[in-house]
C-alpha cells in the first residue's frame, strides 16, 4: 500500500467517524454507500470487512472504531 493510499484511507475514516467514537458496521455502510455516494451497498460492505481485516478498524461488527484518531486528516 501505497503512502497516498494510507492517507486516503485516513481521510475516509475522519469521515465516517466525524464526532464518533465508535460506529456499527452497518453505518459505516450506509455512510459510504448512500449517504456519500461513493460505493454500492455491497461494495461498501466488502470494503468495511477489508477494513477490519487489514486492522484499520477494531471491535466488533456493532462497535467499530478507527484503529487511531484521524480527525486531523485533511477531508
Amino acid at each position: 500500500m501505497t503512502q497516498a493510499d494510507a492517507e486516503d484511507i485516513r481521510r475516509v475514516l475522519a469521515i465516517c467517524f466525524r464526532g464518533e467514537s465508535e460506529l456499527d458496521a452497518m453505518d459505516i455502510e450506509r455512510i459510504l454507500s448512500l449517504d456519500m455516494g461513493w460505493l454500492k451497498p455491497d461494495e461498501a460492505a466488502t470494503s468495511v470487512q477489508a477494513l477490519i481485516a487489514s486492522g484499520w478498524l477494531t471491535g466488533g461488527q456493532e462497535n467499530l472504531s478507527p484503529i487511531d484518531d484521524f480527525s486531523s486528516s485533511v477531508t
